[in-house]
């Protein structure tokens, strides 16, 4: 079995985030234990510990094994007196004769508790009596008190013998967490217990413990995923709310591996009033999911990966960058880290001090237009002007249009360039048109930048290829360019200008 990336899962919390009570055998009593520890863990964190406690414990051929079908462990399951006499008695390594002397008046020869409640007498693990009661739930201080004595811990000197045995525990690490004395106790809780009182197993959990990074008053542990980690921490609870809300839970608690850049709560607080609130609404789950992805790259980078000059494309499909300034990494020029490297088991997280914003940008063709790329770039990854990308390819005229600018262009869709006369692109596409081709595509430009704003009633505007573009509203309040092409989309912002999208050629006089 290899418990390497999961025996984190048990450290430091064996018991956390569930209630329990226990009495001794004969006798009847209630108390409550001090807290000793208050940490809450999902359902989820809780079956994953129990699974590796159990697995280790079907290794140690103590329960029977079920690690192909965990259900089958009934992890929340009670136990009875005569499951616990059985479960003790296999993790003590004493001999278990396999016959029975009638010891007690209800267990008979056929009954396979009988001869592990007598091998418990003869070793004083359970009191002499007539009965054993062997159907009977047992409780947790019951059960711990059958687990130590089967590993040979002794309790702590103590006027009640449930707290000396507690108080032990807790100081042997088997638990850590408040449980109620004679609650009846749960197998899960019963096989972490089990499995703690060996010291290997204890030896493998510390070798976990040792490598993880405190994080919002909690350990981060290798041994958990990106999800469970983040749950633990105090600082990030904004962060998780986000991605619960978000639905991206599933997706972090995949394999990965992920790199999380995590804004803490002070980042997210330092959003204007009112941000996070508006983006957990379930109307702007979209936005948000944009916003969380934008922290999220596929594969694992550790801040050694993390050079001055890097970029990086996240799963929401923008790049973030990192610069090293007086020794500190920095993203996007503004996010600072603080603390790097925390590892899970399905990625690495790097909590940092800013919320990082994705660009903005005007959808066109399916894709997202977004200010930080040229005119060129923006256009090849809408699908309704690839014809447009082709000409311009034709025209040499790429170079042109990705220079400093700036530019706007007003560019017709492939249903613009369809409405031509039959044959016309083909015949533009050929090198012997390129020149042709090249005064239809730059009287499509003009020098400078010009959004919707400045397009006014009466505008003329002259364009690169030297002839001028007339702009008019018509009757509707609709702007139209010499006559007869209408505006799709406008104030497309690309880094070295403006585009609008038009919905008809538009050809020069000559």
């Amino acid at each position: 079995m290899n418990y390497k990336k999961a025996l984190a899962c048990v450290a430091l919390v064996p018991l956390v985030g569930t209630t329990f009570a226990a009495d001794e055998m004969m006798m009847e009593t209630t108390s409550m234990v001090d807290t000793t520890m208050n940490m809450d863990y999902d359902v989820s964190t809780m079956m994953g510990l129990h699974i590796v406690a159990a697995n280790y414990l079907a290794d140690q051929n103590v329960i029977v094994d079920n690690s192909t079908n965990v259900e089958a462990y009934n992890f929340t399951n009670n136990i009875t007196r005569r499951e616990m006499v059985k479960v003790a008695m296999n993790i003590s390594g004493k001999t278990v004769v396999d016959s029975c002397n009638g010891e007690f008046s209800d267990l008979d020869s056929d009954d396979f508790g009988c001869k592990y409640a007598e091998a418990a007498l003869a070793n004083g693990f359970i009191a002499a009596n007539a009965s054993f009661r062997p159907d009977d739930l047992i409780t947790n201080s019951e059960s711990l008190k059958m687990i130590m004595q089967a590993k040979w811990i002794e309790r702590d000197v103590n006027d009640d013998w449930r707290a000396g045995y507690s108080t032990k525990a807790t100081s042997e690490w088997l638990i850590s967490s408040t449980y109620e004395f004679d609650a009846n106790a749960k197998r899960g809780w019963i096989f972490d217990i089990a499995a703690l009182a060996y010291p290997e197993f204890k030896a493998m959990i510390d070798a976990q413990v040792s490598v993880g990074v405190e994080v919002g008053g909690a350990m981060m542990l290798p041994g958990l995923d990106i999800v469970d980690n983040a749950v633990k921490a105090d600082n990030v609870t904004t962060l998780v709310a986000a991605v619960t809300a978000a639905d991206l839970v599933d997706t972090l608690k995949s394999e990965g591996p992920f790199t999380v850049f995590a804004p803490t709560n002070d980042a997210f607080a330092q959003l204007p009033d009112g941000t996070v609130d508006t983006l957990l609404m379930t109307e702007n789950k979209g936005d948000l999911a944009d916003i969380l992805t934008y922290h999220v790259v596929a594969g694992s980078y550790t801040s050694a990966d993390l050079t001055d000059g890097l970029m990086l494309t996240t799963v929401q499909g923008q790049d973030l960058s990192f610069t090293v300034v007086d020794g500190q990494l920095m993203i996007n020029g503004s996010a600072m880290v603080e603390t790097a490297d925390v590892i899970s088991s399905n990625g690495v997280t790097h909590v940092i001090d800013r919320v990082l914003s994705p660009e903005v940008g005007v959808e066109v063709g399916g894709a997202m237009m977004l200010p930080s790329m040229d005119i060129v770039d923006n256009a090849m990854n809408a699908d309704n002007v690839t014809t447009l990308v082709a000409a311009v390819a034709a025209a040499d005229l790429v170079d042109t249009l990705k220079g400093e600018g700036p530019f706007t262009v007003f560019a017709p869709t492939n249903e613009a360039f369809a409405e031509l006369p039959e044959g016309t692109v083909d015949s533009l596409l050929m090198v012997e048109n390129k020149a042709a081709l090249a005064d239809i595509l730059t009287y499509h430009v003009v020098a400078g930048s010009y959004t919707s704003a400045d397009l006014t009633d009466g505008l003329e505007l002259t364009t690169v290829q030297g002839e001028k573009l007339m702009f008019t509203l018509n009757a509707d309040g609709a702007l139209e360019i010499n006559g007869n092409a209408m505006v799709e989309t406008a104030d497309v912002i690309s880094s070295n200008g403006v585009t609008h999208v038009i919905d008809a050629v538009l050809m020069p006089a000559e």
